[in-house]
Protein backbone atom coordinates (compact mmCIF):
# COMPACT_ATOMS: atom_id res chain seq x y z
CA UNK A 1 0.00 0.00 0.00
CA UNK A 2 1.56 3.68 -1.05
CA UNK A 3 1.40 5.80 2.26
CA UNK A 4 2.60 8.98 0.50
CA UNK A 5 1.88 9.46 -3.11
CA UNK A 6 3.46 13.51 -2.70
CA UNK A 7 6.92 12.12 -1.61
CA UNK A 8 8.03 11.01 -4.82
CA UNK A 9 10.68 13.05 -6.88
CA UNK A 10 9.24 11.70 -10.06
CA UNK A 11 5.77 12.56 -9.79
CA UNK A 12 6.93 16.42 -10.25
CA UNK A 13 7.78 15.44 -14.01
CA UNK A 14 4.73 12.99 -14.17
CA UNK A 15 2.20 13.29 -17.27
CA UNK A 16 -1.20 14.55 -16.01
CA UNK A 17 -3.94 12.12 -16.37
CA UNK A 18 -1.37 8.82 -15.73
CA UNK A 19 -2.27 7.12 -12.70
CA UNK A 20 0.58 6.69 -9.95
CA UNK A 21 -1.32 3.41 -8.79
CA UNK A 22 -2.03 0.72 -11.10
CA UNK A 23 -4.34 -1.94 -9.64
CA UNK A 24 -3.86 -4.91 -12.26
CA UNK A 25 -7.50 -7.02 -13.16
CA UNK A 26 -5.47 -10.19 -13.41
CA UNK A 27 -2.10 -11.78 -12.35
CA UNK A 28 1.10 -11.68 -15.07
CA UNK A 29 0.57 -15.98 -15.65
CA UNK A 30 -3.44 -14.90 -16.34
CA UNK A 31 -2.15 -12.89 -18.86
CA UNK A 32 0.88 -14.24 -20.27
CA UNK A 33 -1.67 -17.74 -20.50
CA UNK A 34 -4.29 -15.53 -22.54
CA UNK A 35 -1.63 -14.13 -24.83
CA UNK A 36 -0.09 -17.91 -25.26
CA UNK A 37 -4.13 -19.36 -26.40
CA UNK A 38 -4.51 -16.07 -28.78
CA UNK A 39 -1.73 -16.04 -30.64
CA UNK A 40 0.59 -18.97 -29.96
CA UNK A 41 2.62 -18.99 -32.94
CA UNK A 42 3.28 -15.27 -32.51
CA UNK A 43 6.80 -14.85 -31.56
CA UNK A 44 7.54 -14.15 -27.30
CA UNK A 45 11.39 -14.28 -27.59
CA UNK A 46 14.16 -13.64 -30.17
CA UNK A 47 17.60 -14.67 -28.94
CA UNK A 48 20.56 -15.17 -30.83
CA UNK A 49 18.33 -16.12 -33.85
CA UNK A 50 16.38 -18.38 -31.94
CA UNK A 51 12.66 -16.98 -32.08
CA UNK A 52 10.30 -19.08 -29.83
CA UNK A 53 6.56 -18.46 -30.05
CA UNK A 54 4.47 -18.26 -27.51
CA UNK A 55 3.04 -21.70 -27.74
CA UNK A 56 6.24 -23.40 -27.12
CA UNK A 57 6.94 -20.94 -24.12
CA UNK A 58 4.09 -21.78 -21.91
CA UNK A 59 4.75 -25.35 -23.39
CA UNK A 60 8.45 -25.17 -21.99
CA UNK A 61 6.80 -23.46 -18.94
CA UNK A 62 4.06 -26.06 -18.24
CA UNK A 63 6.82 -28.32 -18.71
CA UNK A 64 9.26 -27.06 -16.36
CA UNK A 65 6.42 -26.58 -13.79
CA UNK A 66 5.15 -30.13 -13.87
CA UNK A 67 9.56 -31.63 -13.72
CA UNK A 68 9.05 -29.63 -10.05
CA UNK A 69 6.10 -31.16 -9.35
CA UNK A 70 7.43 -34.26 -9.92
CA UNK A 71 10.41 -33.54 -7.67
CA UNK A 72 7.81 -32.75 -5.07
CA UNK A 73 7.65 -29.22 -5.20
CA UNK A 74 4.24 -28.22 -4.26
CA UNK A 75 2.33 -24.30 -4.13
CA UNK A 76 4.05 -21.90 -1.66
CA UNK A 77 7.19 -23.32 -1.78
CA UNK A 78 10.43 -21.59 -2.80
CA UNK A 79 12.42 -22.05 -6.26
CA UNK A 80 15.87 -20.40 -6.90
CA UNK A 81 17.16 -20.53 -10.49
CA UNK A 82 20.71 -19.84 -11.51
CA UNK A 83 21.15 -19.30 -15.21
Amino acid sequence: MVKNLGEKKWYKVWEPGVPKVVEPQKSLPEYFKEIAHTVPQKVALHFYGYDMTYGELEDAANRLAAGLTGLGMKKGDRVALCL
